[in-house]
């Protein structure tokens, strides 16, 4: 699992299969295609291709393969966050499973219904459904895997007596069947040795905890699994904070942001924000642990995940932070970028499911000779970050159109003199001043983005 290779031969196995009109084989192709899209950290593209499988599958008469082919589904659509389709792609995985009477498939569904669960923060939703997948495991690495996800729903729910030994098991099961030929894949592994390391902090053992959380850490890179990275680099964070290295701690938990980010897992990103803002509040930070308060209070508001709303809330109440924005606070560094040419400056409008969101979601900004500058303004926090390229649409919910500022408005060729802010009553602005051309400002009033030109 994860390896490109497998990837690409999925790949020709469907274009094959497409070539010879033979659906069925299509259908199975694009399940793996999707699996394997979920451990190259692609879920744009496996949301897709799980979705093609689906659809191919339902006309066959193979309920094995569908069910996999939702459970790979509802896998995906955890990942970027949208929860309730992927309860449902996974309870008709459980459908079919029952239907069949296979306890694998079963297993699989439940323990990834408490995954759901467990990620928007219901841990005793989360408990029930993996003690459920505990009970119908067929299999020693079945078994494993249940268990590592129920401890994984204990550390959820904070409750560390029961979550340590079932982490412990189920790292010492899977190593265990490693070593014999019997479980293939280390990608997992990692992941629950940073939650190992998680429950150790939770229990005070900081000294055991620094240590699991580096064995993780070394076991994630190894594997590659951007998932088991984020959460490795998360909990080397917090290990390293309760240890008292800060600037190694906050440097930590800001590459599991980063991991985090180019998966587009959303809710675990937005949990990495938590972590960062406790360590910026506790080095004196407040403005910069708001604009991380802020951003996980408003992806967690947006993805629907009430306890996380909660969890963001009391945190900014314990730390003295508040949430509603008062000016605007800044979460990148700005480049220095006066005196340089613009080539290019486009404003990106975002659709979802076909309706316009926001007129003047992003602004992209290319100087001469330079990457691109991607620039926006979330929930009264400034991002400038730089990108390899335009953001692209997942065809399917998220789609983006792009007005080019530079050729309606003579920018291309001009010097920027300069980037201001200013704070407005219920938002605040970035302006882009230009020698001898319009100024371009990012407007951001009561949660929505304008561009001005003039």
């Amino acid at each position: 699992l994860g390896d490109p290779r497998a990837h690409r031969h999925a790949q020709r196995a469907l274009e094959e299969a497409a070539r010879a009109g033979d659906e069925l084989t299509m259908g199975k192709a694009s399940y793996a295609l999707a699996r394997e899209s979920y451990m190259l950290g692609r879920p744009r593209e496996g949301i897709a291709q799980g979705r093609q499988a689906v659809a191919l599958l339902e006309r066959s008469d193979e309920p094995w393969w569908l069910a996999q082919a939702l459970g790979v589904l509802g896998i995906h659509l955890l990942h970027i966050g949208d929860f309730l389709p992927a309860l449902a792609s996974i309870d008709r995985m459980r459908e079919l499973g029952e239907a069949m009477g296979d306890a694998r498939l079963q297993t699989e569904a439940a323990w990834c219904a408490g995954r759901v669960y467990t990620v928007m923060g219901n841990g005793e939703a989360a408990i029930a459904a993996c003690r459920r997948a505990v009970s119908l495991a067929p299999d020693p690495v079945a078994r494993a895997i249940a268990a590592g996800w129920l401890g994984a729903a204990h550390v959820e729910a904070g409750d560390v007596a029961q979550a340590t030994p079932l982490l412990e098991d189920a790292v010492g099961r899977l190593k265990q069947l490693s070593s014999t030929g019997g479980y293939r894949y280390g990608q997992v592994d990692a992941a629950l040795r940073a939650l190992l390391a998680e429950a150790a902090l939770l229990r005070g053992a900081g000294h055991d905890a620094l240590a699991l959380a580096e064995d993780a850490h070394a076991v994630a890179r190894a594997g590659g699994w951007g998932v088991a990275v984020g959460y490795a680099e998360r909990a080397l964070g917090r290990a390293l904070a309760a240890a008292g290295r800060i600037d190694e701690a906050e440097a930590a938990v800001d590459r599991s942001i980063r991991a985090f980010a180019a998966i587009e897992a959303r809710a675990q990103q937005a949990r990495s924000h938590l972590a960062v803002a406790e360590l910026r509040a506790t080095r004196g930070d407040k403005d910069a642990a708001a604009a991380d308060l802020r951003l996980a209070h408003r992806v967690f508001s947006r993805l629907g995940a009430p306890r996380l709303v909660e969890r963001a809330a009391r945190l900014a109440d314990g730390l003295g932070v508040p949430l509603e924005a008062t000016k605007l606070v800044f979460h990148d560094r700005f480049p220095d970028v006066e005196g340089q040419v613009c080539s290019a400056l486009f404003v990106q409008a975002y659709y979802y499911r076909g309706q316009l969101v926001s007129d003047s979601n992003v602004l992209f900004l290319q100087l001469e000779g330079g990457a691109w500058q991607r620039v926006f303004i979330d929930a009264g926090v400034v991002f400038w970050q730089t990108v390899d390229r335009l953001d692209s649409p997942d065809q399917d919910r998220h789609h983006y159109t792009l007005t080019d500022l530079a050729a309606a408005h003579g920018l291309a060729g001009k010097p920027l003199a300069g980037v201001t802010t200013a704070d407005l009553p219920s938002g605040g602005e970035l302006r882009l001043l230009f020698a001898g051309a319009p100024s371009v400002t990012l407007r951001h009033v009561d949660g929505r983005s304008h561009v001005v030109v003039g």
